[in-house]
């Protein structure tokens, strides 16, 4: 499945319309049915993540990396919390070496807490 069916199927299961997601977005309607007609094939890292984000769903998803369709929520409130999706998603583009150089800090900074 190419990236625009995956957005495509993604609104419909959400029973969202084309300007409900453009409007997400910050887009026109016109511009988000480039990206389900697969017409805009070169997308930022940042309207990748905001497709996640409108849609409810995972970078990783959108991009067609993983088969799974939902973000990871808040175990608290049950809502999607976008920051969380972020930093996974551009810790999983690290090299080993700064993924270890990151965890470290992430480590350090929750003993400070």
């Amino acid at each position: 499945m190419n990236l625009g069916a995956r957005l495509k199927q993604r609104r419909l299961e959400l029973g969202m319309t084309l300007k409900d997601v453009a409007s997400k977005l910050s887009v026109t309607m016109a511009t988000y049915q480039r990206y389900e007609t697969n017409k805009i094939k070169t997308l930022k890292y940042k309207t990748i993540i905001e497709l996640a984000e409108a849609l409810q769903t995972t970078p990783t998803y959108i991009m067609g990396w993983e088969n799974k369709q939902s973000a990871s929520t808040n175990t608290e409130s049950g809502e999607t919390d976008p920051l969380d999706s972020e930093i996974i998603e551009a810790f999983r583009l690290l090299s080993p070496e700064y993924k270890r150089i990151a965890l470290a800090q992430i480590k350090a900074m929750l003993e400070v807490e």
